[in-house]
């Protein structure tokens, strides 16, 4: 399911310290298909052309919600956050906003036909 395969070359120079892309580059990444600020959260904004369907499992975003998300065709197919915290947040999909409301330990699923 997942198609979204990132490699990076670990060679560098002699003289260089090599320093692990993990450092950053996973989250650059995530920032880029859900980012989060405060209570909003962006499902899937930057979405490259290249990778046309693909998931994320268990992305933890501001606020204290964990998305599982699914995509198809560059469009949303399923949405899956699981709150940790009570709280009202705000989902923009596209010209698609909506605002929910988070229950600590309940599932909300979401997708892009939702009103």
């Amino acid at each position: 399911m997942v198609t979204a395969r990132i490699r990076f070359s670990r060679r560098c120079s002699p003289h260089r310290v090599p320093t692990p892309i993990s450092f950053g580059g996973a989250s650059a990444i995530i920032e880029m298909l859900v980012p989060s600020r405060g209570d909003l959260i962006e499902i899937l904004p930057a979405l490259p052309s290249a990778w046309r369907s693909g998931s994320l499992r268990g992305i933890r975003v501001r606020g204290a919600a964990e998305l599982d998300i699914e995509w198809s065709e560059g469009r949303l197919k399923a949405c899956v956050i699981r709150a940790h915290l009570n709280g009202k947040r705000t989902i923009r999909y596209g010209s698609l906003v909506r605002e929910i409301t988070l229950l600590q330990g309940r599932t909300l699923r979401f997708t892009d036909r939702d009103p």
